[in-house]
């Protein structure tokens, strides 16, 4: 299932370029592209490593629900997505609030060009941060094999939301997470601070008030820094500067 998916992937990457040369909208740098599949590369290799780690766990702390299990799987599957989205949410709107963690999501928001291979541009840490999330699932009694499928469906997903060749849907921007609604999350202005958390469904954003609608045209860029060039350095950079905060903090 991956090599399909990674197949896809790498169409639609190409066929973005293409198109970006073709009708000279400059969505892409070639500079910060290579910089982005070079971050990309690093991280999934590290993250490799750590799944080979954080799976197990996720089949250790396995608690069976006979409640869970008994459903029919269509609706099996369907709660579990309802679960697993909500803590997509709150642990994406957390990495923009706790400051350790901001420090490591900030790579994904350095980018100041707004296409498929900024979707890539993740920090290694990422993982370290999010298995803590994941772990409420197997013990509500969702088999671990389930989450894992589901994960990475997820991710793929919001990995074709980073583009700006697919404009305003309407009434569909309203129910998920669509490229002008993941527009709007990426942008400086003061306007799109902290907003659009969701990774698939709007209806957590609805809900806790963090949703606004692509109104103005949108600014790339972390909210708090400038772009950080280099592989390792866009990644280190921001963890030595919360360091140097806390010690800051410690010494007062």
């Amino acid at each position: 299932m991956e090599k399909y998916f990674i197949s896809l992937f790498l169409l639609l990457f190409v066929a973005e370029i293409i198109l970006d040369l073709i009708t000279k909208k400059e969505l892409y740098s070639l500079y910060e592209t290579l910089e982005n599949i070079g971050i990309s590369a690093v991280s999934m290799c590290i993250d490799y490593g750590f799944t080979l780690l954080s799976v197990p766990l996720l089949y250790k702390i396995y608690m069976p629900n006979s409640f869970v299990l008994s459903l029919n799987k269509g609706m099996y599957f369907f709660i579990l997505f309802v679960c697993l989205d909500f803590i997509e949410y709150w642990f994406h709107r957390l990495s923009h609030k706790i400051p350790l963690m901001w420090s490591a999501h900030k790579v994904h928001h350095q980018s100041e060009h707004f296409n498929l291979s900024a979707g890539l541009r993740t920090s290694f840490l990422i993982p370290i941060f999010n298995i803590g999330f994941y772990c409420v699932l197997p013990l509500l009694g969702f088999k671990p094999k389930d989450i894992i499928t589901l994960i990475f469906l997820q991710g793929f997903y919001q990995l074709l939301i980073h583009t700006k060749l697919i404009g305003k849907l309407g009434y569909i921007d309203n129910l998920f997470i669509t490229p002008s609604v993941h527009r709007v999350h990426h942008g400086k202005n003061e306007i799109y601070l902290d907003k659009n958390f969701g990774k698939v469904l709007a209806l957590w954003d609805k809900i806790f008030n963090t949703y606004e609608r692509e109104t103005i045209t949108v600014i790339y860029g972390a909210k708090d820094a400038k772009f950080e060039h280099g592989i390792i350095h866009s990644q280190i950079i921001p963890l030595i500067k919360w360091w140097k905060k806390v010690k800051r903090i410690k010494n007062k």
